[in-house]
C-alpha cells in the first residue's frame, strides 16, 4: 500500500522599489553648497569602559561678548514720548471720523477717550511722588540671577562694557574717527621760575648747537652765553651754583661782574667759542 505524498505550495509577496535617478544641476554642480544635517562629535579618549567626546564650545568660534548699557531716559525724552502719544490719538482721530460709524470704531473711540483722560488725570498728580515706576524698576533688578563671574574672563569684561556702549574694535574713536593718537607730554617748568613767566623756546639753530655740544655740562669752569635780561648775548665763565633755586653765578666777560641767572636763561658754549668770541669782541 502505497502512501500518497501531499504537495503543498507556498506564496509570497515582494516590493520592488524604483531606483531613483540623481539629476544633477547646475545650482548644486559644487558639492559645497550641498549641506548635511549630520553632526559629528570628535573622541578624545578611549579607556576600559568609557568613551570621552571633545567639548563642542571649544571648537566653536567665540562670538564677542556685548555688556548693553541701559540708556537714561532724560525729561527730554520723556516730553517727546509724551508729545508722540498725543499725535498719535490725534490721527487715530481723525481717521476714525473718515471713516463709516460701526462697532469697531466706537470701541476704538471709548480707548482712545479713556487714554486720554488717564494721562490727563497723571498730569494733575503733580503733589504725588512717582516711586511705582521706580519700585518696578527694582524689582526687575532684583529678579535678575545671580552672577557667574567665571563666564567672563575678567581681561574681556572692559572691551564687553565698552561695545555696549558703541564701541568697535574696527573703528576709531572721537570726531576724527582715529585709532591711534600720539601722547603729548606736558613740557615742565624750570626750577625757580615764576608763575607766568614765560622762557624762551629752543630754535633749530639752538638744538643744532646744542646735539654739537652735548658733551658740555654745567660745571665749575665751564662758560655759557646769556640769552635774556640786562647781559643778553654777553658771555660769562660759571663761578658757582645756587641749587636750592636753580640759579647759576657768571664771571660776565669783559665787564668784571659777577650776576646770578636761572640756569634756563643760558646756554652752554665750548672754549673755543668762547675764546673766538671774546676776541671779536676786543676788537
Amino acid at each position: 500500500m502505497s502512501v500518497e505524498k501531499k504537495t503543498g505550495f507556498s506564496f509570497g509577496f515582494s516590493k520592488t522599489k524604483q531606483k531613483t535617478q540623481i539629476v544633477h544641476t547646475q545650482a548644486f554642480k559644487d558639492e559645497t553648497l550641498i549641506k548635511t544635517d549630520e553632526k559629528i562629535d570628535l573622541i578624545s579618549s578611549i579607556d576600559s569602559k568609557k568613551i570621552t567626546f571633545q567639548d563642542k564650545s571649544l571648537n566653536e568660534a567665540k562670538k564677542p561678548i556685548v555688556i548693553p548699557c541701559p540708556k537714561n531716559q532724560t525729561l527730554i525724552d520723556k516730553a517727546k514720548k509724551s508729545k508722540e502719544d498725543v499725535d498719535l490719538i490725534d490721527n487715530l482721530e481723525k481717521k476714525l471720523e473718515t471713516t463709516e460709524k460701526n462697532g469697531d470704531a466706537e470701541a476704538i473711540k471709548a480707548l482712545i477717550a479713556a487714554t486720554r483722560d488717564k494721562k490727563e488725570s497723571k498730569e494733575d498728580e503733580n503733589l504725588q511722588i512717582p516711586i511705582g515706576e521706580k519700585l518696578d524698576e527694582i524689582k526687575e533688578l532684583e529678579k535678575v540671577d545671580e552672577p557667574n563671574y567665571e563666564a567672563i574672563d575678567l581681561e574681556q569684561f572692559g572691551k564687553a562694557a565698552l561695545r555696549g556702549m558703541g564701541w568697535s574694535e574696527k573703528s576709531g574713536i572721537g570726531l576724527t574717527n582715529k585709532r591711534s593718537f600720539q601722547v603729548v607730554e606736558p613740557e615742565l617748568r624750570p626750577k625757580g621760575l615764576g608763575l607766568g613767566a614765560g622762557f624762551n623756546k629752543k630754535s633749530k639753530t639752538d638744538e643744532k648747537d646744542s646735539s654739537e655740544n652735548s658733551n658740555l655740562k654745567y660745571r665749575k669752569g665751564a662758560y655759557v652765553e646769556i640769552l635774556t635780561g640786562k647781559y643778553q648775548n654777553e658771555y660769562g665763565e660759571i663761578l658757582g651754583f645756587d641749587d636750592g633755586l636753580n640759579r647759576v653765578l657768571i664771571k660776565v666777560f669783559d665787564a668784571n661782574e659777577t650776576v646770578s641767572l636761572l640756569q634756563n636763561f643760558t646756554k652752554l658754549i665750548s672754549k673755543s667759542d668762547y675764546e673766538a668770541l671774546s676776541k671779536r669782541r676786543r676788537r
